[in-house]
């Protein structure tokens, strides 16, 4: 924990160096959830990934926000799987849009019930061959899905499944 104060007030003060911040999970107030995490002023500052547990501990919703406090309570209002909620883990990253990459990922990784999943797309990522394999593999594990990247490992593994490849046959000229 960020053990930081401002010298005026005494209230915690948050520096690049300092994030991301991880808060461990604890039981949730349904009826007052931002003033339950007792979080400092700072929180307004910086962006935040939020999750949401049953009692059970299973993911239940993922989400991002600049302002945890209002998302909150517009999911205290709003989402049907509120009376689910049970606990809450928050981690805090720097800048407005610091939250977007780490919320993806976590939201891709533990499926959480509530999430709604993107909308279906083709999705396609350059990977280039002359380039580390390493390069490639960041990509892939920054991007893919696990069950698309648990297949490919199982195709990579069996390269006797796919034959050579073929040159495309030679043009046939009519007569001349």
């Amino acid at each position: 924990m960020i053990k930081k104060t401002s010298r005026s007030r005494g209230i915690p003060v948050l520096t690049a160096q300092d994030l991301p911040v991880h808060l461990p999970a604890q039981k949730l107030d349904r009826s007052d959830p931002y003033r339950s995490l007792k979080l400092p002023d700072w929180t307004c500052t910086v962006s935040a990934v939020y999750r949401f547990y049953d009692a059970e501990r299973r993911p239940l919703y993922i989400g991002q926000s600049a302002c945890l406090g209002l998302r909150l309570d517009d999911h205290r209002r709003y989402a049907r799987w509120w009376p689910m909620t049970e606990f809450i883990a928050v981690s805090l990253y720097e800048g407005q849009r610091g939250a977007v990459v780490p919320e993806r990922t976590a939201i891709r990784w533990e499926r959480p019930r509530f999430n709604q999943p993107p909308a279906l797309r083709r999705k396609s990522l350059l990977v280039l061959l002359d380039e580390p394999a390493e390069d490639a593999a960041a990509a892939l594990l920054k991007h893919a899905e696990p069950e698309f990247l648990r297949e490919l490992a199982e195709l990579l593994r069996t390269p006797d499944r796919f034959p050579g490849i073929a040159a495309p046959p030679r043009p046939c000229f009519g007569p001349a």
